[in-house]
């Protein structure tokens, strides 16, 4: 199944996105924050989701190829901009899906606008809980510019430092591929500012901990069908908030992954691809 890079202008902003497949209702699969992108994240279930779905994966606004849109909350304002992209390139209703920072932005479309969400997949999704890694030497990162690029620039330039930042965000080492490293490398070359994210730490991590976290209350009125999916040795968000979250949204269903990390697709695409295609052959019988 062939992987079609296709772009659209919304609200005067280019916007790159991955699409494969026919079926309808659409998917529309959401990556994580970093240096992630589209086909960093997707690449690996694409084309076993396509032969059931249509499929498409954009680029965040920027992050990989579409361009920086102008933010004040940076996950309600991308909502809104998802939003304005599924009316252009018509979709009405879809499936959604959603890693970490994806995760939460698909929450958000949910909430802004219910009718279009058919179906909610969050994978070790971010807004689910108020936790920051590494406590106040994150929150000293974050909103220390120089400290940015030059965390970026050894990401660049560095292999090794490269390699030692992904042990963050995938749990078996064996999965850090050369493969892997040289897309990565490739990717931040081509993109080495990664204004979106930094912008994004700013706002989301504050002294009194996270912005975005969406309360209890809040998830138990998600009334589509939900699926967590959520990595055992995340070293990241913790999978107790999946676990918490499950047991308050109405008819969730959940799985835990052993030996997986943060980064589900890149560590476990095979058994993600199956569950995910699982679950959303079930609800639409």
């Amino acid at each position: 199944m062939s992987l079609q890079d296709r772009y659209i202008h919304v609200e005067g902003h280019r916007i790159h996105y991955i699409e494969a497949g026919k079926a309808s209702p659409p998917l529309i699969l959401l990556h994580g924050g970093g240096s992630d992108c589209a086909r960093l994240s997707w690449a690996p279930i694409l084309p076993e989701l396509a032969g059931s779905f249509r499929v498409l994966a954009p680029d965040l606004p920027g992050f990989g190829e579409s361009d920086t849109i102008p933010v004040n909350r940076p996950i309600e304002d991308t909502a809104r901009y998802l939003n304005h992209f599924l009316e252009r390139v018509g979709v009405r209703v879809c499936h959604l899906a959603g890693l970490s920072m994806g995760g939460a932005i698909a929450l958000s479309l949910y909430f802004r606008r219910p009718s279009r969400v058919q179906s909610l997949t969050l994978l070790a999704s971010y807004g689910l809980g108020n936790y920051l890694p590494g406590g106040w030497a994150a929150y000293l990162a974050a909103h220390w510019p120089l400290l940015q690029k030059v965390v970026r620039r050894w990401l660049t330039t560095s292999p090794a430092f490269l390699r030692r930042s992904l042990t963050n965000v995938l749990f078996d080492p064996r999965h850090i591929t050369p493969q892997l490293i040289n897309d990565l490398r490739r990717h931040l070359k081509d993109h080495p500012t990664g204004t979106a994210w930094h912008r994004f730490v700013r706002y989301e991590v504050t002294r009194r901990g996270l912005h975005t976290v969406f309360t209890l209350e809040a998830l138990s009125r998600i009334r589509v069908p939900t699926l967590l999916i959520h990595g055992r040795e995340d070293r990241l968000i913790p999978h107790t908030f999946s676990d918490t979250a499950a047991r308050h949204i109405p008819g969730a269903q959940y799985r835990l992954l052993p030996r997986c990390g943060h980064w589900i697709p890149r560590e476990q695409p095979q058994m993600l691809a199956r569950t995910l295609k699982t679950f959303l052959e079930t609800i639409s019988r």
